[in-house]
């Protein structure tokens, strides 16, 4: 089928009415959130394994690379950057050894003596710069039109930076209210989930909603104090039926750390998950990412798995290359069989999504491309296209050949 104008305006009609139904049908927010302080680009300088590297950052990112790629260093640096926009009103400039969420004995680049540098810009005009000197103590400016600024209106672009989670302890001992939260997102979080919500309960009724509606039949209680030990218990309900939460599945774990992190933090203008891909299922992934974008104008995502880089645009996706000076977005699909490829993966993305599609909608030319642009990635009407196999012939004259290669 190959569309003239007027075909053209009616298949924008009906991909609309259609959008409108699936929208009812599976409850996705068609997104109104407009841009404001996302985070822009970050640039690494003699940064551990950065000589010198620049990543640009869109609303969706979906960050990739092997094992030893350089994923975890820039997790660190957002995370440093997160840090000194939280502590600014509180410092002089230097930084205190809290601040720095890593470790400083490899911060070289191949152990060159020179200093180090991650610069951060965004889209607002801020910029924020960190230096490691050789010799003196690291420090950080945050610059707004060429002046200096500290104040406490800064916190409100701090990253949502979602760290790694893991399964829950089996026995857990009652915490200091301080400790508790001093590490409330953190990696301790599994080994201390209770006494988070034991401690701070603000927001449980949405945290115990988003675990209703996400996970039908399952629900989850508030935490509990033994009178005869000093230990706490948590418990969920599966079909009205209580246990505790440690003999909860793993996915089921992760997930309520998920939820946690996401009500604890509240909006942000930026969410950063790293490697969120651990024990959950495909269908998990996607409603996490959906969940998220109703949080948060931006979501930078650190991976290597291959369920969620299939799912996204190739635009969306940067691999991570050390040995560049950026790090540059994908274009294509073929692009992206490749970048799976390197990780592992030999799946036929295009036979993946021919299989998934219920419909296969032939355009010619730059239709595809109009196409794309009318349903955006963040309306139901892009969700609807999720489910047409769009496949771009070259020329009325070879259609048939297409739709032969197709069956063969």
């Amino acid at each position: 089928m190959f569309l003239g104008k007027r075909i053209w305006l009616k298949i924008k009609l009906h991909l609309f009415l259609k959008a409108i139904t699936l929208h009812d049908w599976i409850g996705i927010k068609i997104s109104t959130t407009n841009l404001f302080e996302m985070l822009e680009k970050i640039h690494l300088q003699n940064f551990r394994c950065f000589d010198d590297q620049t990543i640009e950052f869109d609303k969706f990112n979906v960050v990739v690379g092997k094992n030893n790629s350089g994923k975890s260093t820039i997790i660190d640096a957002l995370k440093l950057i997160s840090n000194v926009i939280r502590y600014s009103p509180y410092r002089s400039g230097s930084l205190e050894p809290r601040d720095i969420p890593f470790s400083t004995t490899n911060l070289r680049y191949n152990y060159r003596d020179e200093e180090t540098l991650i610069f951060a810009r965004f889209s607002d005009g801020t910029e924020l710069e960190v230096v490691f000197p050789v010799e003196d103590k690291p420090f950080a400016n945050i610059l707004k039109n060429g002046k200096n600024i500290k104040n406490k209106l800064l916190r409100e672009k701090i990253l949502g930076i979602i760290p790694p989670v893991r399964t829950f302890e089996e026995e857990e001992e009652i915490q200091s209210k301080d400790y508790i939260r001093s590490i409330m997102i953190s990696h301790l979080t599994p080994t201390h989930f209770r006494n988070i919500w034991h401690y701070y309960p603000d927001g449980f009724d949405e945290f115990r909603d988003l675990i209703e509606k996400t996970w039908p039949g399952y629900s989850i209680t508030s935490p509990q104090v033994r009178t005869t030990a000093d230990r706490i218990d948590m418990y969920y309900s599966e079909n009205r039926i209580p246990r505790e939460i440690f003999w909860a599945g793993h996915g089921f774990q992760i997930w309520l750390q998920l939820m946690t992190f996401l009500v604890k933090l509240g909006p942000r203008e930026t969410f950063v998950l790293d490697e969120p891909d651990i024990y959950l299922h495909q269908d998990l992934q996607k409603k996490l990412v959906d969940i998220c974008r109703e949080r948060t104008n931006q979501i930078i995502i650190a991976t290597h798995a291959v369920d969620i880089i299939e799912e996204v645009d190739p635009e969306d996706i940067i691999p991570i290359d050390k040995n560049a000076a950026v790090s540059k977005r994908l274009s294509t699909i073929d692009e992206v069989q490749t970048c799976i490829n390197k990780l592992g993966s030999y799946q036929n993305l295009k036979l993946i999504n021919f299989i998934r599609g219920k419909t296969c909608l032939f355009v010619e030319g730059n239709d595809f491309k109009n196409l794309k642009k009318f349903a955006g990635r963040d309306s139901a009407i892009g969700c609807y296209l999720y489910i047409l196999f769009i496949y771009a012939t070259r020329g009325a004259a070879k259609w048939e050949k297409e739709v032969q290669s197709l069956d063969s």
